[in-house]
């Protein structure tokens, strides 16, 4: 069982979104730069939580549960938040691909806690077919 703790307010992908226009004159979405900087450090951070505790890299199908503290009281939309974590997972080196995730199970989102406590917990392990 594979175990990260970062503490940080995570941010939505979706919700940073901005709209752009290409050279050629068609609309384009892009990240913004806030999304960019969270994403980049929190793979930074999760990289080091992954050589220090000497995890390999998740090559394999796996279940996750994933755990937001967030310091909002605003409802904030789960898969989102958990598409972000994926996705810096995968960037951290942490996982080969998101897609490996077969399983989301007891994920949740809980809301109002202290700003110095807003963080994110994941545990990864092997995915088995049939496992309730």
């Amino acid at each position: 069982m594979i175990k990260y703790k970062i503490h940080t307010q995570v941010q939505t992908k979706k919700s940073q979104h901005r709209c752009g226009v290409s050279k050629t004159g068609k609309p384009f979405m892009y990240t913004s730069s806030a999304y960019e900087l969270w994403e980049s450090d929190v793979s930074t951070a999760l990289s080091v939580q992954r050589l220090e505790s000497e995890y390999p890299c998740v090559d394999y199908e796996c279940w996750a549960r994933i755990l937001i503290y967030r310091q909002y009281n605003r409802i904030a939309d789960l898969s989102n938040l958990i598409q972000s974590i994926e996705d810096a997972l995968q960037r951290a080196g942490c996982i080969e691909n998101d897609r490996l995730i077969r399983s989301l199970d007891g994920s949740r989102v809980y809301h109002g806690v202290n700003g110095n406590e807003a963080r994110f917990e994941v545990v990864l392990a092997p995915f088995i077919e049939g496992r309730a």
